[in-house]
């Protein structure tokens, strides 16, 4: 039995962020870029990490129901008093910061103390600026504070927040973990799923693209792990942005109960729609998705593997992102199709074509 699906509405006061590859020369359409462009922003490093080591820990954890780590957390303390350098521009400022982390195949970030208003914007990108993520923007503000940025190609990420001259001073932003990501892999976990794994772009899944949309690889666990999951719809159909996924993913140390300290730690997952391959063979990695930052667990039971978040944003109907929706119907279904992230890699679907009881 297939799910169905429902179509979100636009709320122009939730957002998604955008995560792209783009031409260097594309940044400079924005007057702020044009003013900074040339100039070198001031570099914080990072420690190295050890890699090695860190795979030998990741090959004893491969037997454990744990979600698979592709990063390491370094604790931080980067804002924009104490780190970085201001620069004037024409309306407004702009905050420029610089991060390395010496052999780091990709970076992201954690703000334990996250504000904007409105009329700034900070983007991210890597430190050849084929990639970025932004504009974050106002929308992205929510009650715990928190935000967490999006997977960058490299081992460098530029931040930069420009705030217009009417709301000079009001934004907050502190950095309290930097991820290493030290997997060996292009960008993160592409092209490591099983053979039996396909591209949800093949033409054979032609009629499973409106439940494409509807699937997430999560990082959590500081930003470290992934797991994958759905947007669900709820019996009001009111496209209240519950998400779920599987309780081992919220277990960070197996005991089957979600801990308060595991409850909290759903305020900083991200939510990644629409990383998918643009072609069925062979996979291209092709980085551009939206993110959704941070959550509120609402469930869970260990039993049936079970957890149920909700996002901080609602998704726009200009993001193409869909809501899965569920039956209690009894009939039992002939085959199951299973649309995920094996192993961190692009949206794969598995099909299972055995008898199952309802």
């Amino acid at each position: 039995m297939r799910p169905e699906f429902f179509i979100g509405i636009d709320i122009s006061s939730f957002s998604q962020v955008p995560t792209r590859t783009i031409n260097p020369e594309n940044l400079l359409e924005y007057q702020r870029f044009k003013d900074v462009a040339g100039k070198k922003a001031v570099s914080i490093d990072l420690p190295t990490v050890d890699a090695a080591a860190l795979l030998a820990e990741d090959e004893r954890e491969r037997k454990m129901d744990i979600p698979e780590r592709f990063g390491k957390a370094l604790d931080v303390d980067i804002d924009l008093s104490k780190s970085g350098t201001w620069e004037t521009v024409p309306g407004g400022r702009i905050w420029r910061v610089q991060i390395n982390a010496p052999g780091a195949k990709t970076i992201n970030m954690i703000f334990d103390r996250f504000f904007l208003p409105e009329g700034a914007q900070v983007f991210v990108t890597n430190a050849e600026r084929t990639m970025v993520s932004g504009p974050i923007d106002v929308t992205q503000n929510n009650e715990y504070r928190k935000y967490s940025t999006s997977l960058i190609k490299g081992s460098s990420m530029l931040i930069e927040l420009y705030e217009p001259e009417s709301v000079k001073t009001q934004s907050e932003l502190h950095i309290s973990k930097v991820i290493h990501g030290y997997k060996l892999t292009p960008f993160a976990g592409f092209g490591e799923s099983a053979p039996c794994n396909e591209n949800v772009t093949c033409q054979a899944f032609a009629a499973w693209q409106d439940e494409a949309n509807m699937v997430a690889m999560v990082l959590l666990q500081d930003n470290t792990r992934w797991c994958s999951g759905s947007l669900l719809n709820n019996a009001c159909q009111n496209f209240r942005p519950n998400f779920l996924t599987a309780f081992h993913c919220l277990d960070n140390n197996g005991n089957g109960v979600a801990d308060q300290g595991e409850i909290t730690a759903a305020q900083n997952w991200q939510f990644m729609f629409q990383y998918i391959s643009p072609q069925c063979n062979p996979s291209v990695n092709d980085p551009n998705f939206f993110t959704f930052s941070g959550s509120t667990f609402r469930a869970g039971w260990n039993v049936s593997d079970f957890a149920l978040v909700e996002l901080n944003q609602r998704p726009t109907a200009s993001s193409g992102i869909r809501y899965a929706g569920w039956s209690r119907a009894t009939t039992a279904p002939t085959s199951s199709a299973s649309l995920h992230h094996p192993k961190g890699d692009v949206m794969k679907v598995s099909i299972d074509w055995v008898f199952r009881r309802s």
